[in-house]
């Protein structure tokens, strides 16, 4: 009998990860394992990813091919997420019906408990993974080079940081006369203004863990010089240098103080219908 294609069934492309069937583009791989500490934070934060589908993929090895086919040897930027999760990753978020169910048994009880079945080496001396480090889930990140993995890690990783900013600058611009005589005459700054859905996980953990911290992005970086607090008197600042990792080949500035914060506070901004209803 002929193969009739058109009573397969189709598969949904773009909602199949990338890795499972066409496989991330990839010159480069990292496997990023994590833990699970609260559902209720992780799940917002897992759902805002920019998770790489199928049909990402198969859209991406069509320009490569297409490329091919002209002459261009070049690499493609192809950034690459996906996700997966151990047995107990999936029932701290929530999924049910997983203990027991047939099939599953080998996925519950874990790699570690299968070692006497498949000779592995002894689990208590596993580094990335195993009893002395179990995880929950690992992310996937992949990319024809190493920056691009690096930010795709990072975007991984700000995901729950990000924050809805809506300021804006007051002043005017500053004149020749106040650049030579180092001394402003005109009120100057920014109206600050941002929207968070946690206080403490974004605008708070902001400003402790990025801005105020002398060793962020690098060792002796030192405290951002423009909305570090405290910030009085003058702050030693490491300049980047891309092409190096050795600090003495970055520049040492001493950043004198010149922004003051003048006050602020926490708002609720209700919808239209809690504004009617107040």
């Amino acid at each position: 009998m002929p193969r009739d294609v058109h009573a397969e069934p189709v598969l949904a492309t773009s909602r199949i990860q990338g890795d499972l069937l066409p496989g991330l583009l990839k010159k480069n791989e990292l496997l990023l394992f994590f833990r699970i500490d609260d559902a209720g934070d992780f799940l917002p934060f897992l759902k805002r990813l920019p998770v790489t589908s199928m049909q990402t993929v198969l859209d991406q090895q069509a320009e490569v091919a297409d490329r091919r086919s002209r002459g261009v040897t070049a690499l493609i930027p192809a950034p690459g997420l996906n996700v997966a999760f151990t047995f107990t990753g999936l029932t701290k978020l929530g999924v049910t019906g997983l203990a027991g169910a047939p099939g599953l048994a080998e996925f519950e009880a874990g790699l570690a408990a299968r070692q006497p079945v498949l000779s592995d080496p002894d689990p208590a001396h596993w580094r990335p993974v195993g009893p002395q480090r179990p995880a929950d889930g690992a992310f996937v990140l992949t990319g024809a080079g190493k920056a691009e993995i690096e930010v795709a890690a990072a975007e991984a990783f700000t995901q729950t940081r990000r924050m809805m900013r809506r300021d804006i600058s007051f002043g005017p611009e500053l004149s020749h006369a106040e650049a030579l005589s180092g001394h402003t005459t005109q009120q100057r700054g920014l109206l600050f203004l941002c929207y968070v859905t946690s206080v403490a996980e974004q605008f708070e953990f902001v400003q402790q863990a990025w801005v105020d911290a002398p060793d962020f992005g690098q060792v002796g970086s030192g405290v951002d010089p423009i909305i570090g607090q405290p910030h009085t008197g003058t702050l030693p600042f490491l300049g980047a240098a891309p092409f190096s990792e050795d600090p003495t080949n970055k520049p040492q500035l001493s950043v004198p103080h010149f922004v003051t914060m003048e006050g602020k506070d926490y708002f609720f901004a209700p919808g239209l219908d809690a504004v009617q209803a107040l």
